[in-house]
């Protein structure tokens, strides 16, 4: 056996090692933020086996043709496209309805992930007594926000890593988890 044909043996093999995760991204219009979103995804994801879906919901700004760009380029990227807007909620539920994964994400498009986000939020999860988790932020109204100022991309990468690397395996309960991203197993 060549060695692509090995390779991809082991990859998949070591991907199915790994619970799926799905990350569900709900847009409408606001096309530079979902490419920023999607973007940083793409950048700091080093989770071995998620799909992301993305729901479109009814953008008239070229959205869905992004979106639809997007899921014929990379494999494991689905585009799901609505004629109108179905709502928050609807939109929400349409990707939990078609997604595989055994960890739902729910991931505003106008949010930005850091380096090892999705990896962090599964390893809470591994443990039965959570039932839902969500990062911290600098930019929320609840106990979860941080106060981290940042100027550029570089610098959020920066403080985010030590952030993540300082607080490894911490989590605290909060009365009302922010939405704007919120992983969960498929159980709950």
């Amino acid at each position: 056996m060549a060695w692509p044909a090995r390779w991809s043996l082991l990859d998949r093999a070591f991907r199915a090692a790994w619970p799926q995760a799905s990350v569900i991204v709900l847009s409408r219009d606001n096309l530079a933020f979902t490419r920023m979103c999607v973007a940083s995804v793409f950048e700091n994801t080093e989770y071995p086996n998620y799909e992301l879906l993305l729901i479109d919901n009814g953008s008239s700004d070229g959205s869905a043709e992004e979106l639809q760009r997007l899921a014929g380029l990379v494999p494991h990227v689905r585009a799901f496209l609505n004629d109108d807007n179905a709502g928050f909620g609807p939109g929400n539920n349409q990707g939990l309805r078609v997604a595989t994964g055994d960890i739902l994400v729910l991931l505003n498009n106008d949010t930005m992930v850091p380096r090892g986000w999705l990896t962090r939020l599964a390893r809470h999860l591994e443990n039965p007594e959570i039932g839902l988790i969500g990062p911290a932020s600098n930019r929320t109204c609840n106990e979860a926000q941080l106060d981290i100022p940042y100027q550029t991309y570089a610098e959020y990468q920066a403080v985010a890593r030590a952030q993540g690397e300082r607080h490894e395996g911490e989590f605290r309960p909060i009365r009302m988890p922010m939405m704007f991203c919120t992983a969960f197993r498929r159980d709950v």
